[in-house]
């Protein structure tokens, strides 16, 4: 499950294990940021499906030296378990292409390869910003890229009190559907424009306001590859045809297109099928912020 902060990735996973929780054993969530080592949270899952009065032999049979993915897998086999792995985005260098492991991660890949590939009756969910590097092929694995929730956009903007519901949708749109970024912005319109959307939207650029953080998060992880390309959409006024080179873009063809799929995987890039083919675009508030940076760059 993939998409930006804030965008609704844990409520919807919260939402969805009251309607699922009668078809497993067991659910297991685990916060990637609570484990230094892919070993120590094994072992912490490990230790949680071992039966309770074999105490002593856990400390023997799964230290974290001995905790193997195989040991894990035997688990799956034996019960069937429903693993939630949430901010996967963790495990990834910054700086480096998306779905780059660090280099004392790498062990995942292996584990979530195995995991897809071997015989058992458990599931495992990633909850990332970020899309993980996993040769798979196989019809096991899903993806499913969150892009907003309108109703929810429109119950947050309700409770908040805003007017001018009619441009309710045009303000969504900007802020990507992302409850997080209307929450943030839903303070800027109480207290700059006394809850008026209309007056909000009437400036003629894009307000980031408090945003401005998150979106610099965001941007500490790109490559610089990644970078130049978002500096390079975000400078045009129509959706990119990547089957064009491009005469004003710093890099090589093939960089561009490597380039747009990092981002893609990173849900800063969508794609959008029209008759004449496939066109790429990014956000407003990430073309904004784009913009910006590439001003102060100048």
């Amino acid at each position: 499950m993939l998409g930006l902060t804030g965008i609704g990735k844990s409520v919807l996973a919260l939402q969805l294990i009251p309607q699922i929780k009668d078809k497993f054993d067991y659910i297991i969530w685990r916060n990637i940021d609570n484990y230094s080592t892919l070993e120590s949270m094994q072992t912490s899952i490990i230790n949680f499906l071992s039966p309770p009065d074999s105490s002593s032999q856990k400390t023997a049979d799964f230290s974290p030296a001995k905790t193997t993915n195989n040991q894990l897998i035997n688990y799956l086999r034996k019960y069937r378990c429903l693993l939630i792995f949430d901010n996967l985005q963790e495990i990834f260098a910054s700086g480096e292409l998306a779905g780059t492991y660090l280099p004392d991660h790498e062990n995942y890949g292996k584990l979530f390869k195995q995991i897809a590939t071997s015989s058992h009756q458990s599931c495992l969910l990633l909850l990332s910003q970020e899309e993980p590097k996993i040769e798979l092929g196989n019809h096991y694995c899903h993806t499913l890229k969150i892009h907003g929730f309108l109703e929810a956009c429109k119950m947050l903007l309700q409770e908040r009190n805003l007017t001018d519901e009619d441009r309710w949708l045009e303000l969504i749109n900007l802020y990507g559907g992302n409850p997080l970024w209307l929450n943030i912005i839903a303070d800027a319109i109480e207290d700059l424009c006394d809850a008026s959307v209309a007056q909000f939207l009437s400036c003629s650029t894009l307000y980031l306001g408090d945003l401005e953080p998150i979106l610099e998060r965001i941007f500490q992880r790109l490559s610089e590859l990644e970078k130049q390309v978002i500096f390079w959409i975000a400078n045009q006024e129509t959706t990119v045809d990547i089957s064009i080179t491009p005469a004003d873009f710093p890099h090589s063809h093939s960089d561009l297109w490597k380039g747009i799929q990092s981002l893609k995987r990173r849900c800063l890039v969508e794609k959008i099928m029209e008759t004449e083919g496939s066109f790429f675009t990014i956000q407003p508030v990430v073309k904004s912020f784009g913009k910006m940076l590439l001003a102060s760059e100048q």
